[in-house]
């Protein structure tokens, strides 16, 4: 007793102290000084206003929890102040009634332990025996959340730098949840009667195998979200990484071109006389409006004057531009050198990419410079899809920007000297991810780079780390009902579980009752209760006769004072006289059934048992009882004319008649001709005399019998009919239609089975469902099967998060191949054609005549680009093949559509629909062509165009 109240004493000071934690978290908060509750890990999350509020309110409600002062009325009350804070922050987290507290109102897995809590609160009472199960989930459900978010945490800070911190609760409100889980479990733990887990430890095993294994796949779960979700986000990130590369040097290599023969030119003409040249300029300027990236491209001289301008002829632009970085390079020595981002004399941002001009000696001539548009690769960089919170650019190794989407104002205030990409991550690896805070918003984000291999420059992109907080938060919050549900559920089945072992306990207590009332009416039972006894020197007797005696044997018990097996019909009386002396020289029970000569001068039937209670140097002593078996024996009588008319009967069924008992490892106890041949024996006798008759019926099978006969030991059914695959002796299968019925045999329960063999029925009908589902010209699913086995894909699909593609394909000028060559021609050309889109697709995909000459494909696992190849391979097949026919020669194109089906869409139709038109787009634009979709929409000639 002393123990559990120091826990009580514990548990109540623990939650005491979460609350004034709550308390001095919330001044903080309150005061302006929320920094001071940062704990020196950049980059977490902070306690929020509500969840400091109700960690107060939560240590107040657990620490007055089944009190009976006035300190639990303080308590009620602040569990349903409790409950109210939780109940709004829950409301405020779904987005309702706004956005505006949701950076006050408590994360919504948090406002979900303060729920459980403060119901928890509300209903414990130790006395009464009530709310001790809320409490068990309450402590279960927080434990489990804080040890998940403490775990995300210890893993973010060990891959400090590499991994995104997803979770939205502050580590302070994660520790102070599993102290309030302590707290909770501690005053659960103290209210347990005691002796109550030893009564129950296997039960309470079980249950908490099943809790810690629901934890840990629940931990399971949401480190493969984490996971998947940061893999996802690496992957998104290096993809458009890589494109901003390409997408770079695309931009640059035409740029390169001209300027390449810009100096080309002026190392044969020289500079003035390219400057003098209206034509040369001509060029120059038609050069720079052809490309959309260059706003200008300039020629100056060994002196850094502006000698042409592709803007203006000739080229009057005051000052001097010897001082550019690019300028100062390209007299030093380097050939091309892309330079920092600058003000241009027309007042707008650009940055250079440059080329060095040399005379026919080598020696140094002046510069050809094109001026970039930022506005160009902004407006690229906009169309990559990185998300609301998604931001790419452009930087010079130097720490210097040149572009970025979006592009901070003012560029200059921003300072890059501690921005890790370029004081840790550049120097060490051309390309990589990291997480850091980013010095153009100060937030913290997941950014992958790449370092350009000709170019001293850097690309990134990087997605905000919040937006994914948030994404991951719902999905914890709702994998954090999914667990409350479950735990709520194994503490329900564990609960009615104890009051099913307390029934049973009061119910062995009332039977260990009525065993001492049944001993006092024992001499009023039907039938005679006797102890006899058999001395060593061969006398014997009775110690105890009852009353009923007289009625069974029509004499008193004066009557067995002498031989009592006198009594015995003389036609027994040898055999009972040594089944006697068997079970008292061999000390064992005894049981016989014999004919007794009544007073009356009737003989009646008599079943006795007795067994050995007391076994002396002395004598034996046996108790029994002997009972009237009269009308028993002669209903076991007119069974067995009624087994013997049975057994006649169905020896002449033309049907199999097979009696076994389930459970006795299907031993056989009667067949007929007809079973015994269906099995393959010769006759009924071989069939019996097998051990038992599993090697002929599956295990499924076997499994079904016995659910069919418990079904007809319970009485739910009359009858049970299946139809199943057997085997023959012989091991060769074939079908067998049976119904079973529950019969008496010989006083025992057994299944009669009436069987029929239905192989040929079996295959016919097999024959007629694939005559259903197979197109009979092409051997191609039909339209109906195909629409199955999608749905199936589909929902298969949709589980692993695999592409799926639809391909329609239409044999051009079909019509014309009928009237040309007949049907028959046309018939040749659809089997090829099917023959050819067979030999194409894999295996995994599926393939049908949708009608007519249109077919159709379901590309499962490939994506709109791996359609395109397909239907490409198809295409060329369709060239390369011709059909023979009456001596001819016919050859047929096809026309084909794809589009993907999307994860948001509910079934397929919607993806046929699309390629559907994808496919009459390609009709329209020419025949023997692939379109997707998408590209079809666009009417863009690029994918009009035959691939």
């Amino acid at each position: 007793m002393s123990v559990c109240r120091a826990i009580e004493r514990g548990a109540r000071v623990c939650a005491l102290l979460v609350g004034v934690c709550g308390a001095l978290a919330l001044a903080l908060l309150l005061s302006g000084h929320e920094r001071a509750l940062a704990l020196g890990l950049p980059g977490s999350p902070l306690m929020k206003l509500g969840s400091a509020l109700g960690f107060t309110f939560a240590g107040l409600a657990v620490a007055g929890m089944g009190l009976r002062s006035r300190a639990r009325r303080l308590a009620r009350a602040a569990a349903a102040a409790l409950a109210l804070l939780a109940l709004l922050s829950l409301a405020i987290g779904l987005g309702w009634p706004g956005q505006s507290l949701a950076a006050r109102a408590a994360p919504a897995s948090l406002a979900l332990t303060f729920v459980l809590v403060s119901v928890a609160a509300l209903r414990f009472d130790p006395a009464a025996g009530r709310g001790l199960r809320s409490a068990v989930v309450a402590c279960v459900t927080a434990s489990a959340l804080s040890a998940g978010v403490l775990a995300f945490y210890a893993a973010w800070w060990w891959h400090a730098g590499e991994r995104l911190l997803l979770v939205t609760l502050a580590p302070q409100s994660a520790v102070l949840q599993a102290l309030l889980a302590l707290a909770v479990s501690a005053l659960c733990l103290a209210a347990t009667p005691p002796g109550f887990f030893r009564r129950h430890a296997a039960l309470l095993s079980v249950a908490g195998t099943m809790t810690a294994a629901l934890v840990g796949a629940w931990g399971l779960v949401m480190a493969t979200t984490s996971a998947s979700m940061s893999r996802e986000v690496a992957q998104r990130t290096q993809s458009v990484v890589q494109t901003l590369v390409e997408h770079l040097h695309r931009s640059l290599d035409p740029a390169d071109l001209i300027l390449r023969q810009v100096a080309l030119r002026i190392r044969d003409v020289g500079v003035e006389r390219f400057a003098r040249s209206r034509l040369e300029w001509a060029e120059l300027a038609a050069t720079a409006a052809a490309l959309e990236q260059v706003d200008a491209i300039l020629v100056l001289d060994r002196e850094g004057r502006v000698a042409s301008f592709s803007g203006r002829f000739p080229a009057v632009l005051p000052g001097n531009y010897a001082y550019r970085d690019y300028f100062l390079a390209h007299r030093r020595g380097e050939t091309v050198y892309l330079g920092p981002l600058i003000r241009t004399a027309m007042g707008g941002p650009a940055f250079t990419y440059s080329r060095r001009i040399e005379d026919r000696d080598g020696a140094f001539a002046g510069v050809v410079v094109a001026t970039l548009a930022p506005a160009y690769f902004r407006a690229f960089y906009r169309a990559l899809d990185l998300g609301p919170d998604g931001a790419v650019g452009l930087f010079r190794t130097d720490q210097r920007t040149l572009v970025r989407e979006p592009m901070p104002e003012p560029l200059e205030m921003v300072d890059m000297s501690r921005y890790a990409l370029f004081s840790k991550h550049v120097p060490a690896r051309d390309n990589g991810t990291f997480v850091g805070l980013s010095p153009f918003d100060q937030g913290e984000r997941f950014i992958a780079y790449r370092v350009s291999g000709s170019l001293p420059v850097v690309v990134t992109a990087s997605v905000g780390a919040a937006p994914l907080a948030a994404e991951f938060a719902g999905e914890f919050f709702a994998s954090a009902m999914l667990l409350t549900l479950a735990v709520v559920v194994l503490a329900n089945g564990t609960a009615q579980q104890l009051r099913a072992v307390a029934r049973d306990h009061a119910q062995q207590r009332a039977l260990q009752e009525r065993e001492q009332h049944i001993r006092e009416i024992a001499a009023t039972v039907p039938g005679m209760l006797y102890q006899w006894y058999a001395r060593r020197d061969g006398g014997s007797g009775f110690y105890y006769l009852s009353p009923r005696v007289q009625e069974l044997f029509g004499q008193g018990p004066q009557a067995y004072e002498r031989d009592w097996t006198a009594m015995v019909d003389a036609r027994d009386r040898p055999e009972v006289r040594e089944s006697v002396a068997r079970a008292v020289a061999a000390q064992a029970p005894w049981q016989h059934e014999y004919r007794i000569a009544h007073a009356s001068g009737q003989v009646r039937w008599v079943r006795a048992m007795s067994r050995p209670v007391r076994c002396t140097a002395r004598e034996i002593v046996y108790t029994g009882f002997v009972i009237d078996v009269t009308e028993e024996r002669r209903a076991q009588e007119a069974l067995s004319d009624n087994e013997r008319r049975y057994q006649t009967l169905i020896e002449g069924s033309l049907q199999g008649i097979l009696v076994q008992k389930v459970h006795d490892g299907f031993k056989a106890l009667f067949a007929n001709e007809v079973a015994a041949r269906m099995f393959g024996y010769a006759n009924a006798a071989q069939l019996l005399e097998q051990p038992d008759l599993r090697h002929l019926l599956p295990e499924g099978v076997q499994a079904e019998l016995r659910q069919g006969w418990q079904q007809l030991c319970e009485g739910t059914v009359e009858s049970v009919h299946q139809r199943f695959a057997a085997l023959r002796r012989d091991g060769t299968p074939f079908w067998m239609e049976m119904l079973g019925r529950r019969i008496d045999w010989r006083g025992d329960a057994a299944l009669q089975l009436t069987i029929m063999d239905v192989t040929e029925q079996q295959r016919l009908e097999a024959e007629l469902k694939r005559q259903a589902s197979i197109d009979s010209l092409t051997s191609l699913l039909t339209r109906r099967q195909f629409n199955l086995q999608a749905e199936q894909e589909l929902r298969r699909c949709r589980r692993s998060l695999q592409p799926l593609t639809a391909l329609m394909i239409d044999i051009d000028h079909f019509k014309r191949v009928n009237d040309t060559h007949g049907h028959q021609g046309g018939d040749a050309v659809l089997v090829r054609v099917a023959e050819i889109v067979r030999g194409v697709l894999r295996g995994s995909d599926l393939a049908a005549r949708f009608g007519g000459e249109e077919f159709v494909a379901l590309l499962v696992g490939s994506d709109e680009a791996e359609a395109v190849g397909v239907a490409q391979r198809l295409r060329e097949a369709l060239h390369r093949e011709s059909v023979p026919h009456k001596g001819r020669e016919i050859r047929v194109t096809a026309s084909f559509g794809i589009s993907a089906w999307q994860p948001h869409e509910d079934s397929l139709e919607p993806a046929l629909g699309r390629a559907d038109e994808a496919l009459y787009a390609a009709k329209a634009a020419g025949r023997d062509r692939v379109l997707v979709y998408g590209a079809a929409q666009a009417g863009a000639a690029t994918a009009a165009s035959p691939l």
